[in-house]
């Protein structure tokens, strides 16, 4: 069975190591303290919460646009 999961390698030309690997990842890898992670995460949370506020607003103001509010 290993000759053959050998050869299978070979064949495709991989070898002994795959062609992609993932990296991981993490605040502590970049070199980020737990201050700053912590900053990050508020202002990651912040930004996607206005994000949200002007998704749902813009939607509201579509849903309940009247038939003669239409800009062309």
């Amino acid at each position: 069975m290993e000759k053959a999961k050998s050869q299978a390698e070979a064949d495709s030309g991989l070898g002994s190591k795959p062609a992609w690997t993932p990296v991981a990842m993490s605040f502590e890898s970049l070199g980020i303290g737990k201050n700053m992670k912590n900053l990050v995460l508020l202002i990651a949370s912040v930004t996607a919460a206005l994000e949200l506020f002007i998704w749902c607003e813009s939607i509201w103001n579509w849903w309940k646009a009247e038939e003669g509010d239409r800009v062309e």
